[in-house]
């Protein structure tokens, strides 16, 4: 079985959203540079950490995330911040979300105070998805995504998906409220070889139907687990799928994750 680091890198781009047929064709959103990253950090005194400014592998998760949408070319920035980040107690994330011209000059912003509760897990980040969340013109939609872990034995992995739309008066309005985007567990038998795994992941197709001025999302959920039986260490594999639809009420999109494959929690 692989080691849960190597099950990152394989699910990296956990948001696959695939455009439908009859849907508008449209361009993926850019990741800024580390030199523009740097003049923003710089020019809205951000004070992110020096080491989250090195440069890091695309999709990866860190304090900050940056992409440039098409085809208004519009600079998204959105950072994590802790009220008190010399203190050793654990805290809420704020998010901060700034929308800026080519220019890079502010256009909109979003506050969001304790946007990122503390759960118990080790909060590993966030990252702006580099696929647009709409195919329609003159609409732009985006989504952050966050992870938090736990690693040892047991250990999972849990990442969530907010989407935001830029509205015409160029306000920031959310959509999509932390929807369960992924989740790995995983549990070694220390006789066995094998370990037990339980894999969670739910992608995102955007529709040709529309509600309230925004694409119905498809979501297609697949659950894997493999186990292995403790007397004689065989081990076994199942596989089960969904789908649902998720449509626009005018405020944000409905979900009720009660009816979602749900992970046995390892």
């Amino acid at each position: 079985m692989m080691p849960l680091q190597f099950k990152f890198t394989l699910f990296l781009s956990v948001i696959m959203l695939m455009m439908s047929t009859q849907s508008f064709a449209t361009e993926k959103y850019a990741v800024c540079s580390t030199i523009e990253i740097k003049q923003i950090n710089q020019r809205y005194a951000l004070k992110l950490r020096p080491e989250a400014l090195q440069n890091n592998p695309v999709n990866s998760f860190n304090d900050y995330a940056c992409i440039k949408t098409t085809p208004n070319h519009q600079f998204i920035f959105a950072y994590i911040s802790e009220d008190s980040p010399d203190s050793n107690e654990n805290q809420d994330y704020n998010l901060s979300i700034l929308v800026l011209g080519t220019d890079q000059k502010l256009l909109s912003r979003l506050e969001q105070k304790g946007f990122f509760p503390f759960s118990g897990l080790e909060f590993e980040g966030i990252r702006l998805e580099n696929v647009p969340f709409s195919t329609l013109k003159n609409t732009t939609v985006f989504g952050l995504s966050s992870r938090e872990s736990k690693f040892g034995d047991p250990s999972w992995s849990n990442h969530e998906l907010n989407l935001f739309k830029l509205n015409a008066s160029g306000k920031i309005q959310q959509i999509l409220y932390h929807f369960p985007s992924y989740t790995y567990s995983t549990l070694s038998r220390s006789q066995c070889h094998a370990a037990t795994t339980d894999l969670v992941n739910r992608k995102l197709i955007l529709s040709d139907q529309l509600h309230h001025g925004l694409q119905d999302i498809i979501m297609k959920e697949t659950k894997t687990s493999h186990g292995s039986d403790y007397k004689t260490c065989k081990t076994s594999e199942n596989k089960y799928k969904r789908q649902h639809i998720m449509k626009f009420n005018g405020e944000r999109y409905i979900f009720n994750e009660r009816n979602f494959l749900q992970s046995d929690g390892i």
